[in-house]
């Protein structure tokens, strides 16, 4: 494979009922390296993601650390020019990744981009986010 621009980061718990579908749609993505973070899942998780035929890397953690700490915990091992990362029950639609690529590619000054999240019934869950004066996230919708 050709050295992929993006790392896409998967942070898991307890996400059997739903990571295949996830993982299934990252297949279908342009080339890219994926890791999958599992937070110690305790319920087949891990087993689903081993025997996925995309074969993710994996990195478990001993406890479940949260989102947060999952993503810092696998930050040190991304090289890549690019990270993105899921949920364990996203099913980013094809080109999803490619469209990403492409505008941070056009605009060299910009440090991030995001795309819009739908609920399964179509409706806009969020945009983006913005940071509050007090530096927290916000949804964007």
């Amino acid at each position: 494979m050709v050295n992929p621009s993006t790392t896409v980061v998967v942070v898991t718990w307890r996400g059997r009922e739903h990571i295949t579908a996830c993982l299934d749609a990252l297949a279908a993505q342009r080339p890219h390296r994926t890791i999958v973070l599992d937070n110690a899942s305790d319920d087949g998780t891990a087993a689903l993601v081993a025997a996925h035929p995309s074969a993710p890397e994996v990195l478990r953690l001993p406890r479940n650390a949260g989102y947060a700490g999952g993503l810092a915990a696998v930050l040190p091992r991304v090289g890549t020019r690019y990270v993105a990362w899921l949920n364990d029950d996203a099913a980013p639609e094809r080109g999803w990744l490619a469209a990403l690529e492409d505008a941070l590619d056009a605009a060299p000054e910009a440090a991030a981009a995001t795309s819009s999240m739908l609920l399964a019934d179509g409706a806009t869950q969020s945009v983006g986010v913005a940071l509050t004066a007090d530096g927290h996230g916000r949804d964007l919708v």
